[in-house]
């Protein structure tokens, strides 16, 4: 929306621009390396097309370096843009995908049709080409600011990225396209639990209820898969639970 993020095409309404990354993918490929040998994860910032193919060069040309996989967890973030090729590059290398659901709707985020042209618009946030190819995908809010808390909450994000429109638009209003990019419930819930658990490092401890896993968990206040679709970001938790012990509200 800024054009600053790296794109592989240059912005339609500024044909010498095609943005770019804080740092190169020679850097980026040291960089990680380096993390390998401390056994440090890394979060990145790849809002386009062009800075997660940089992105994933890097990953793939650090596992050659050392013939194996990386001691790294290496995970990108917001992804408008997702150059098809790079599409099964994410399972491939092992680099989960997070997503900004709550950015999926039409009306908050503003002001990316004229940098991008109607064709490069209708392929945004491409997540369920990633998820039909099994590549990790796991969501936040990135959401900063008081005024703005009230989109943190995961119900929130849920319907809108299970709508593909924004909390309180009406049922027939525009929905931002493609239609088939609708998420569904069960793997809206897989990347808020299982797959933010793994992008962590904590797949073994978190991300499903099962035995010799920390009892972390929620009881919610109705049945998301049998409310309206548009009530889903009036779900609250009734019950908090933390290492198996209630910190907030009470269990049925």
């Amino acid at each position: 929306e800024v054009r600053t993020s790296a794109i592989f095409e240059p912005y339609s309404d500024d044909p010498e621009n095609r943005g770019n990354t804080i740092f190169s993918g020679e850097v980026l490929t040291d960089f990680i390396l380096e993390l390998h040998e401390e056994k440090i994860d890394l979060h990145l910032h790849t809002n386009s097309d062009r800075s997660a193919h940089i992105a994933l060069n890097a990953v793939e040309k650090a596992r050659n370096i050392i013939g194996k996989p990386l001691d790294t967890r290496v995970s990108t973030c917001h992804l408008e843009l997702i150059h098809e090729n790079d599409i099964s590059r994410f399972r491939e290398l092992d680099v989960p995908a997070n997503f900004t659901l709550h950015w999926n709707g039409i009306g908050y985020l503003t002001g990316w049709e004229k940098p991008i042209g109607p064709e490069r618009a209708a392929r945004r946030f491409s997540i369920q080409a990633l998820i039909d190819d099994g590549a990790t995908v796991s969501y936040s809010s990135d959401t900063t600011g008081m005024t703005r808390l009230y989109r943190t909450s995961p119900f929130f994000s849920m319907q809108i990225g299970h709508n593909r429109q924004e909390v309180g638009a009406a049922p027939d209003s525009e929905v931002l396209s493609p239609t088939s990019e609708r998420l569904s419930l069960k793997d809206i819930i897989h990347g808020y639990t299982k797959g933010g658990a793994y992008q962590l490092r904590y797949e073994d401890n978190l991300g499903s209820i099962e035995i010799g896993k920390i009892a972390d968990l929620v009881v919610l206040d109705q049945d998301i898969f049998e409310v309206n679709r548009y009530d889903i970001h009036k779900t609250t938790p009734s019950a908090v639970v933390i290492a198996g012990e209630v910190i907030q509200g009470k269990l049925p």
